[in-house]
């Protein structure tokens, strides 16, 4: 299990230092998208949200692996025990120096990979967030467009033809920040993809291999179950932000019709286009359209990261766990 855990953030590392400059660019053109609506409060309660869900878990992952690392040595006695995988049938004291080397290879390799591992789920996270709050604007911004402050449409001669004129083009201006929401987070599932690909694989195998070593070693009481279901639900559901309307209901309003391309038709058709031209409510019919086609984060351009993906991985990794217990008892 902890094998797979390390290939894994392996993988991760090795995919993001093959393709940093693509995570840099995706930084710059996330700053460059929000620096507009810096103030706004959607953008504030995504940052809010982004902090609780990412901070908390840095923090306990740092602590955990600081207190553990040097566990090995503080517990002290004649047997001589590695911080994460043991060498069996090894005498150390006859190995003093292949012992400092493997216990400081251990213990670099996950000092280096918590950074890297980690901060990438978690800038997935803070990505996902904000996109999110960028499309909520968008859709508060197209529902606004009207012919006057009033949402009059029964002007006359050049006013009006000037005023729909304006709506038109704030429209266009909509639409190139559609456009450019929609190529960043196609940008963002270029270089996630397979970093999320991996990331489910792994974690159902080790969920696999949980349930099993546990059940071997003795019968598991359903409290124990439920604790370690719940520790990868937690980690998962990380993973799979981009559903994190669906956790609880105080990130359910940042994050309303997020990859769902109901709200932002909707928000279209609320605007004032009655009377604002045919130009305009030919342009807005695209748009609508277009807003029906689905924002998703996909894991290796084959499966979508959503909620329906969460429930598949557990029931794949408790299908695998009962095919060793079927295995095992053959």
């Amino acid at each position: 299990m902890h094998t797979l855990e390390i290939v894994a953030g392996t993988v991760k590392a090795g995919l993001f230092f093959g393709n940093r400059q693509a995570f840099y660019r995706l930084v710059q053109d996330l700053d460059l998208m929000v620096s507009d609506d810096w103030d706004r409060l959607e953008l504030e309660s995504a940052r809010r949200w982004a902090r609780r869900m990412t901070v908390p878990l840095t923090a306990y992952i740092y602590t955990l692996i600081l207190l553990w690392l040097p566990a090995p040595l503080l517990a002290g006695g004649d047997q001589k025990l590695l911080p994460v995988v043991q060498i069996e049938g090894v005498d150390w004291s006859l190995w003093p120096g292949t012992y400092a080397a493997l216990y400081t290879l251990q213990c670099a390799v996950l000092l280096t990979q918590v950074p890297i591992v980690v901060g990438l789920d978690c800038f997935f996270v803070a990505a996902v967030l904000r996109v999110g709050a960028l499309l909520q604007l968008l859709g508060q911004r197209i529902s606004g467009l009207r012919l006057s402050g009033d949402g009059a449409v029964d002007l006359a001669g050049d006013v009006c033809l000037k005023r729909q004129q304006m709506m038109y083009a704030e429209l266009r201006a909509c639409v190139r920040r559609h456009q450019k929401i929609t190529k960043l987070l196609h940008d963002l599932e270029a270089a996630m993809s397979t970093m999320v690909l991996v990331q489910f694989s792994i974690s159902m195998f080790c969920l696999c291999m949980d349930l099993y070593q546990q059940i071997q070693g003795e019968a598991m009481c359903l409290t124990g179950l439920q604790q370690l279901l719940a520790e990868r639900w937690y980690h998962l559901r990380v993973v799979v932000v981009c559903r994190v309307e669906d956790v609880s209901g105080g990130v359910r309003q940042p994050l309303a019709g997020f990859l769902r391309g109901e709200s932002l038709s909707l928000a279209a058709y609320s605007s004032r286009w009655v009377g604002a031209g045919a130009a305009f409510q030919r342009a807005l019919s695209v748009v609508m359209a277009r807003a029906h086609k689905p924002l998703l984060i996909t894991a290796g351009h084959l499966y979508p990261v959503n909620t329906t993906a969460f429930v598949a991985l557990m029931k794949a990794s408790y299908s695998y766990y009962t095919l060793l217990r079927q295995l095992d008892r053959s």
